[in-house]
C-alpha cells in the first residue's frame, strides 16, 4: 500500500522454485503419443499483480512505471531461473503464460501489451521455442484491440476467446484475424457448465467446433479451470456433454 511496502518487497531474498518434477514425468509417459502435457509458468505481471489491490495495480501501470518495472524485473529474473529447471528436466512441451488481462483493454491501451506484456515475456517465449516447445497465452476479457500484438508476441496458442459480453471478439472473428498463424483454444464459458442444460452446452459446442474448426488450428475448451470445491451432478451432466459434443462435432 505504500512506498514502504514496496521496498520491502523488493528486498525479498531469491529463492529458487524447485516443485517436483515427478508428476508432470509420469503424467508424460502415461499420455504417450495420445496428446500433451502442459506446465505453467505465468508470467511477470501476473505475479506482480498478487501484490497490488486491482485499482492500485492500474494506477501504477500509469503513474509508476519506473517502480513496477523494477519489480517486474525483478520477477523476471526468478522466471528465468524457473524456466532453467523446467528446460532442464524436459517439461517444457507446452507452457502456459497467464496475466496478460491485466494490462488489456479496457484496464490499459493496446500500446500496454508490448510494454509489460511482450517485453517480459518474448524472451522467455523464445527459449521454449528454441527447446523446441510452445507457448499459450491464457488472457480473458477483451483481445480484439491487442490481437495483432498477440500475433507479433510470438505465442503459439491463445486461450479462451470470449466472446461477448464477457469478451470482444468473436470466435469466427479471432479465426480470420489469425490467419492459421496461431492455434486459439476456448470458447465454452464455465459458468455456463454451472448454469446451462446440456442441451444447451451441446448447442454450444457444435457452434464453436463450426466457427474454430475449419482448417485446424481449434481446441474447444472451457474458459477456466473448474473452480468449486465440489460437483454437483447437474454440473457433472454438462461437462460429460461438453466432452461427448466435443468428441462428436471435432471429428474432420
Amino acid at each position: 500500500e505504500t512506498d514502504d511496502d514496496f521496498d520491502r518487497l523488493m528486498s525479498v531474498p531469491f529463492i529458487p522454485f524447485r516443485p517436483g518434477i515427478e508428476s508432470y514425468t509420469a503424467l508424460r509417459k502415461q499420455v504417450g503419443a495420445t496428446g500433451v502435457v502442459t506446465t505453467f509458468l505465468v508470467g511477470p505481471v501476473d505475479v506482480a499483480a498478487l501484490y497490488f489491490r486491482p485499482e492500485d495495480f492500474a494506477i501504477w501501470s500509469i503513474e509508476r512505471k519506473d517502480r513496477l518495472h523494477a519489480l517486474l524485473g525483478k520477477i523476471r529474473k526468478h522466471m528465468d531461473d524457473y524456466l532453467d529447471y523446467l528446460l532442464a528436466n524436459d517439461a517444457c512441451e507446452v507452457v502456459w503464460f497467464g496475466g496478460a488481462e491485466q494490462v488489456v483493454p479496457p484496464l490499459g491501451s493496446p500500446a500496454m501489451f508490448d510494454e509489460y506484456i511482450t517485453h517480459y515475456e518474448r524472451p522467455l517465449v523464445d527459449r521454449i521455442h528454441q527447446a523446441g516447445g510452445l507457448a499459450l497465452l491464457h488472457c480473458h476479457g477483451c483481445v480484439r484491440r491487442v490481437f495483432d500484438r498477440i500475433l507479433r508476441a510470438g505465442y503459439d496458442a491463445l486461450h479462451p476467446i470470449e466472446a461477448p459480453p464477457m469478451g470482444d471478439m468473436p470466435l469466427a472473428d479471432a479465426k480470420r484475424a489469425a490467419a492459421g498463424t496461431l492455434c486459439l483454444m476456448g470458447n465454452i464459458q464455465v459458468g455456463e457448465l454451472y448454469g446451462a442444460t446440456p442441451e444447451r452446452i451441446d448447442a454450444l459446442c457444435r457452434q464453436a467446433m463450426e466457427a474454430g474448426k475449419p482448417g485446424g488450428g481449434f481446441i474447444l475448451a472451457v474458459t477456466s479451470s473448474y473452480y468449486s470445491s465440489s460437483m454437483t451432478d447437474e454440473v457433472l451432466a454438462n461437462y460429460l456433454a461438453y466432452i461427448d459434443a466435443g468428441r462428436r462435432y471435432g471429428q474432420y
